[in-house]
């Protein structure tokens, strides 16, 4: 998937294990695997199907990944900017994969609630990444993987995070009076 924010562009690559042992993109032997996108005004939602064809369980992880290389200028997983740009993430708290060029940022995060308990947010050598490496799949059932990409026209988290709270429709008024106490 290829986002355009800007003067820049982000190629996120998807790969998936495969028992050989390997990693592929596509489909195999051992599972198809169907893509559906759907784009809004601040997110592309990424569907992913991938339904086991033997008849055993099959343990697939899921790679997400972007490669800026030394265009990153900054990193967040899960919450935390990393000042090396190096490290991971396994939060389901606060799941969220951020970088920043100089001019522009790119975030992903999962949207199901298997992609987010198993979530794994990374980053090194200029690549990050959103990673699923504990799904097993039944044999000949189907799993769909919910996860988003969101770019932001400027290289600031904030505008990331805001973005994600619309698109989690996290953003809401608590009725009701407030209160100062003290123990």
């Amino acid at each position: 998937v290829e986002v355009r924010v800007g003067d820049e562009a982000f190629v996120v690559e998807s790969r998936f294990s495969t028992p050989a042992p390997g990693w592929a993109t596509g489909e195999t032997e051992w599972f198809t695997w169907e893509r559906n996108l759907q784009t809004t005004p601040e997110a592309v939602i990424v569907r992913d199907t991938f339904t086991n064809l033997t008849r055993e369980p099959l343990a697939l992880m899921r790679r997400n990944e972007i490669t800026l290389g030394e265009r990153m200028e900054h990193l967040w997983l899960g919450g935390l900017e990393r000042v090396d740009k190096v490290g991971h993430s396994t939060s389901p708290a606060n799941p969220t994969t951020f970088a920043a060029t100089d001019t522009a940022g790119i975030g992903m995060l999962p949207l199901d609630a298997i992609a987010r308990v198993h979530v794994v947010n990374q980053g090194d050598a200029g690549v990050v990444s959103l990673a699923d490496n504990s799904l097993v799949v039944r044999p000949g059932a189907a799993y769909t993987a919910e996860w988003a990409i969101l770019p932001t026209g400027r290289p600031d988290y904030w505008t990331f995070i805001n973005a994600a709270r619309r698109l989690y429709d996290a953003n809401f008024t608590l009725d009701g009076a407030f209160v100062f106490l003290r123990a």
